[in-house]
Parts: C-alpha cells; structure tokens; sequence
C-alpha cells in the first residue's frame, strides 16, 4: 500500500514539474512572439521619413505596453515605456504620454531616461494638455529630482514662459533685447 502511494505522489510530482516547464517555454515563446512584433512594427514606422503610418504607431504603443506589463522585470521594459510615451505623444494621446512617463520615472527611477522621462511630463502637460498647473508642479519635481541635470534650466525656462502667449515672449524677448 506504501509503494502505491508513493507511486501516485511521484506521478503528481512529475506532472507539476512537466506543467511549470511547459508554461515557462510558453511564456518564453509569447516573449520572442512580442519582440519579434514590437521590432516589425518599429521597422515598419520608422522605415519611411517621408510618411508616418499612423496605424503602426497605434500598435507599436499598444505592443509596448504589453510588453511592460507582462514583463515588468525585464530590461527593454523601461525604454518600451519610453517609447511608447513618445509615440503617443506624437498621436496627441497625451494622457496617455504622461501616464507612461510617469510610470517609467517612478518605477524605474535608475533608467537612464528616467530624468527625461519626468521633464517630459511637464512638456506634454504645458504644450499638449495646457494644463500650466500640473506642468509647474512636474518641471518643479524635475528641477527638485535631479538638481544637476542638464535640463534644469529649460524646466525653469518653461516654468517662467508658463501661461504666456507667443505675443507676450517675443515682447518679453525683445524687452531684454533692448537692455
């Protein structure tokens, strides 16, 4: 009767293992799938300069995504979201934008555009949305973040152009012009 039970608990013991090693190639392959994807799709839009395939970039952001949420461990996951923050940006899906710019920026705080990535923030919120409010408070995080970044000075440039018209730059241009 002993033997029988351990036969029947080595069976299930086997059959745990085979299942985990079988859902780990099959992760393994929709990775490569996406990648594959994601690289078609990049080649795809930023093949032809003369012509912006709105369609592609619909999906490249929609793939990148993807790909950051399945595997958020992973290292192509924070330049994905870059990525896929500035394609949007290019879509005027700005919320969109400043969602995975944000996400990149706090996540991945040790990425090398992580900086960028929270500059950026204020930028979509000032030229997209024209929501001065939240571009103050992302380009004062920015400047309070990373104090010795070299884009401090444009965060505190856009700060002080915030909520001007172009008329009232060029008179504040040509009044310092004249000094």
């Amino acid at each position: 009767m002993k033997t029988i039970k351990y036969f029947f608990s080595a069976i299930v013991l086997v059959s745990l293992i085979a299942c985990g090693e079988a859902k780990n190639e099959e992760q393994k392959d929709e990775k490569t799938e996406l990648l594959k994807t994601i690289s078609e799709l990049e080649e795809r839009l930023f093949a032809n300069t003369e012509k912006y395939d709105e369609t592609a970039a619909h999906a490249i952001v929609r793939h990148y995504v993807n790909f950051a949420e399945a595997y958020p461990d992973d290292e192509k996951t924070p330049n994905f979201l870059f990525k896929a923050g500035e394609v949007a940006m290019s879509l005027n899906r700005s919320g969109e934008a400043v969602k995975y710019f944000t996400e990149l920026n706090e996540k991945y705080p040790r990425f090398d555009k992580s900086a960028y990535a929270l500059f950026m923030v204020g930028f979509v919120y000032d030229t997209q949305i024209g929501d001065t409010a939240n571009a103050k408070i992302a380009y004062e995080k920015f400047i309070e973040t990373y104090p010795n970044h070299e884009m401090v000075s444009d965060a505190q440039a856009s700060i002080a152009l915030l909520g001007k018209s172009p008329e009232d730059i060029i008179k504040e241009f040509e009044a310092k012009n004249q000094q």
